[in-house]
């Protein structure tokens, strides 16, 4: 019996450019880099990230204001976090724009040297004797621009971080403010005079013990400077074949509405894994109801500090 063993095959050595085409890849290579920075140099791209700022700025503060004209009152700090934005960055805008006023025509006049030096080397292209030391200037005048370039972009950068990180919480509080407040617009009920909202969260009310049964409502627990709501918004099953719902319903109505005075105690309970969520045990004194039991869809001792807070008056 034979075996044959297969020489080892050597990779192909890479391939390699004659001083000729290794010139051109360089002049073409500079021309690519030169008309880059003949645009980057006019900074609109710097300008464009400040004007990105100031519409972010200008959106918290519209933002923050539609909230209060949709009766939103808490949270005045808000206002104070808002108004301090708004202050710092009109500093930071000045000085941002001054440096760009005065960095664009340095920049551009570092760079129009090289226009005849350009028109040179691509005219000495064929001859590399005269053509490889222009390549050389050209390429460190480039380094020197670009290395300009970059220092102001990063200068930039660090003026812009801090309004920018600034809007990124305020806008993050804000639109979890909005939501809520979108949840509250979409409510059967209407919010009393002087009344804000203050929570919503998706929620079931256990009405026959800590257990859920088939008739037990899901919807959203509602917490107001003055009331705590709970309003049943599902879709219930109400007819069936084989396990199969075959018709459904929209329910969309209010099942607890007591005023904050009437609310006795606040209790969360851990049901662990299989209680599936978040419990809260809430007493009444003097309410249709003498207590209830709801499952929530976020921390129920959030939940417990905040109707107390809004009992106390605290946040008004």
């Amino acid at each position: 019996m034979s075996t044959e063993t297969g020489n080892p095959q050597t990779p192909a050595p890479a391939s390699t450019l004659s001083p000729m085409e290794q010139l051109a890849k360089d002049i073409n290579d500079l021309q690519a880099r030169y008309e880059d920075l003949q645009n980057k140099v006019k900074l609109n791209h710097l300008r464009g990230q400040v004007s990105q700022t100031a519409g972010q700025v200008k959106g918290v503060a519209d933002t923050l204001a539609a909230a209060r004209g949709r009766g939103y009152t808490l949270n005045k700090a808000l206002d104070v976090s808002v108004r301090s934005l708004s202050s710092e960055w009109a500093q930071t805008q000045s000085a941002v724009g001054k440096q760009l006023d005065e960095q664009a025509p340095a920049l551009a006049s570092s760079l129009q040297p090289l226009e005849n030096r350009m028109l040179m080397m691509v005219a000495a292209s064929t001859n590399p004797t005269v053509a490889q030391p222009m390549v050389a200037v050209v390429k460190t005048t480039l380094q020197a621009v670009e290395g300009r370039l970059k220092a102001l972009e990063e200068s930039i950068a660090a003026l812009l971080k801090a309004p920018a990180d600034k809007v990124k919480a305020l806008t993050d509080q804000l639109d979890d403010i909005t939501d809520m407040l979108k949840l509250f617009g979409e409510a059967t009920f209407k919010l009393h005079p002087g009344e804000s909202p203050v929570a919503v969260e998706r929620a079931s009310w256990f009405r026959h013990g800590d257990k859920k049964a088939d008739d037990d409502p899901d919807g959203f627990i509602f917490l107001t400077t003055r009331r705590l709501l709970f309003e049943q918004n599902e879709k219930v099953a109400t007819k069936k074949f084989l396990f199969i719902t075959t018709a459904s319903e929209e329910l969309h109505k209010l099942l607890l509405d007591v005023p904050l005075t009437q609310v006795g105690t606040i209790t969360p309970r851990d049901m662990g894994f299989l209680g599936l969520g978040e419990h809260l045990d809430v007493t009444f004194d003097g309410a249709s109801v003498a207590a209830a039991h709801f499952q929530l869809g976020a921390d129920n001792t959030k939940w417990q500090k905040w109707i107390e807070d809004a009992k106390a008056g605290r946040g008004e």
